[in-house]
């Protein structure tokens, strides 16, 4: 039951007849309540617990007991440890707890050799040390964001350094998530290296069992850049068969290596290397001051504009002076242009007001064809308003020139609008062999100078060599017939030989008796003076006889 005794007991004194005294302890055995009142300082012991109880003050009719354990302890509102030098607060063994409220260590040092379990704040005004010979771990149960938090709040200097000095292993400083990752960031610093990553003397790794992601927000043409600030640096990337791409949205990409090269694919294996797309509007240029060299293997195929069936294809320079070569090969090989079935037009040389066009001109053998095999169109050479000169095998070998030579129909004109120059065929030069005209074995016309309007001179077989010509067929009903207008023929020859043979002369003079080689042979004196001197008539070998003209 509770106590209620507030008076203190008296005594018979030796002077007096009575003094007060201490009450006499309290013996039970649970604690004292706020309802148990006795004078201040009543002592209450609890058996039970081995715990010592004073009665200290009363609040608002309560009584307020302070209590302390067996050896010394106790149940303190407050506690203030003042002067002494040394330990002055040990505790053996056991723990610290706070169960609430802050730890507040003013100035000082605070070093722990157990543990110590704080529900509250730790609040530190001076330098904060952590040492320790073993490790030191910080850690917490609790599910929230932030769960450990190291934090800077002190002013723009402000630092947060993680630092081992000794440590050499690639993981001397780690961090470390189970199961979530790790971001790192900076929130309010707007420069170029608002997180740095250095390594001053050695490199920084970065491996992935996903993807690696560097992303930048920033808008600008080197919002991401990869530096190899040596002289002698370099970067290299390397990528499985998921491949390695590299795209920009609407932006350029630049590739530069100032002296040197640049490889694309050049590795020994065999692959696909696509430059461009057929999307329309794609343009694909390449350029270069000195060489273009496009190389493949030996039996390699090259297609340019394969896939084109507008637009224009253009090898060359527009204002270009040195050589474009197309299949200069020591081997046997094939140079088409314009070989597919569509009606091209193939133009070579369209433009130019100078120059030459050179077509076989190292060849020793093999053909050269114009034309198509079924074509029905015009073959052209030389068209030209200007003075040229259109030379077909015009070399010194023995060359076989063919024109028409297999048709069965057309026509084959040759300066059919000329109005001046030549036209020879035939060599003028030593030529032996025959210039064969309308060789032909069907029943054909061949005009030689039939125009009505200008006065020609033909010639034939009129050099100075001994000429043997043959005009006509004496096959059959051949007819020859030759004619001329007032001024007559002239045939200059020294006889005419008519079948038999029988020769007819002319001269000055009685004929010798040599001129009569046939019976029948006639000799006609250009200068006879007389009816009976102006005719001969062989009548035998080296025998002419006379007869007398009519007048």
């Amino acid at each position: 039951m509770a106590s209620n005794n507030i008076y203190n007991p008296r005594a018979c004194g030796q002077l007096v007849p009575s003094v007060e005294v201490n009450p006499l302890n309290v013996i039970a055995k649970r604690a004292p309540t706020v309802h148990d009142k006795a004078v201040i300082g009543q002592i209450w012991i609890n058996t039970l617990t081995n715990t010592v109880y004073q009665l200290t003050s009363f609040s608002s009719g309560d009584a307020i007991w302070t209590s302390s354990v067996a050896g010394g302890g106790g149940v303190f509102t407050t506690v203030e440890i003042t002067g002494g030098v040394g330990d002055v607060l040990t505790v053996d063994m056991g723990n610290v707890l706070i169960t609430a409220g802050d730890l507040n260590v003013i100035n000082g040092t605070t070093s722990l050799g157990g543990d110590l379990d704080v529900n509250g704040d730790v609040n530190i005004t001076g330098d904060f040390n952590l040492t320790s010979a073993a490790s030191i771990s910080l850690a917490t149960t609790a599910d929230v964001p932030g769960a450990i938090t190291l934090q800077a709040d002190g002013g723009t200097a402000e630092t947060i350094l993680i630092h081992t000095e000794q440590g050499t292993s690639a993981t001397s400083i780690e961090l470390l998530s189970d199961v979530g990752g790790i971001t790192m960031e900076a929130v309010g610093n707007a420069t170029a290296n608002a997180i740095n990553l250095t390594a001053d003397a050695g490199g920084i790794a970065a491996s992935a069992a996903l993807g690696i992601d560097v992303s930048s927000s920033y808008a600008n043409a080197a919002a991401i850049t990869l530096n190899a600030s040596d002289a002698a640096g370099g970067i290299v990337m390397f990528a499985g068969t998921g491949g390695f791409a590299v795209s920009s949205t609407d932006g350029s990409i630049d590739l530069e290596s100032g002296t040197g090269d640049i490889n694309i694919g050049a590795d020994a294996t065999a692959k696909a290397i696509v430059i461009g797309s057929i999307t329309a509007g794609t343009t694909v240029e390449i350029d270069t001051a000195t060489s273009f060299v496009l190389n493949g293997g030996i039996a390699t195929t090259y297609s340019v504009g394969a896939a084109t069936t507008t637009g224009t294809i253009t090898i060359g320079g527009t204002a270009q002076t040195g050589n474009i070569v197309l299949g200069s090969s020591s081997g046997v090989g094939n140079i088409i242009i314009g070989g597919g079935t569509g009606a091209t037009n193939v133009a070579i040389a369209n433009s130019q007001i100078g120059g030459s066009i050179i077509a076989g001109l190292g060849m020793t053998t093999g053909a050269i064809l114009l034309g198509g095999t079924a074509q029905t169109g015009n073959l052209t050479l030389g068209s030209s308003s200007g003075i040229q000169a259109v030379r077909i095998a015009n070399g010194t070998g023995a060359s076989v020139v063919t024109i028409a030579n297999n048709q069965v129909a057309g026509s084959v004109s040759v300066g059919t609008a000329m109005t001046t120059g030549t036209i020879s065929i035939g060599g003028t030069g030593l030529q032996t062999g025959t210039v064969d005209i309308a060789p032909g074995t069907g029943a054909q016309t061949i005009n030689i100078g039939t125009g009505g309007t200008g006065v020609k001179t033909i010639n034939i077989g009129t050099g100075a060599v001994a000429n043997i010509v043959t005009i006509g067929a004496t096959t059959g009903a051949a007819d020859t017939t030759i004619r001329s207008g007032s001024n007559g023929i002239t045939l200059d020859a020294p006889f005419v030989a008519l079948p038999g043979p029988v020769y007819i002369y002319t001269g000055a003079g009685v004929p010798a008796g040599g001129l009569a080689l046939n019976t029948g042979d006639l000799y006609i004196n250009t200068t006879a003076a007389t009816t009976t001197t102006r005719l001969y008539i062989a009548t035998g070998a080296g025998v002419w006889a006379t007869f007398t003209a009519s007048a």
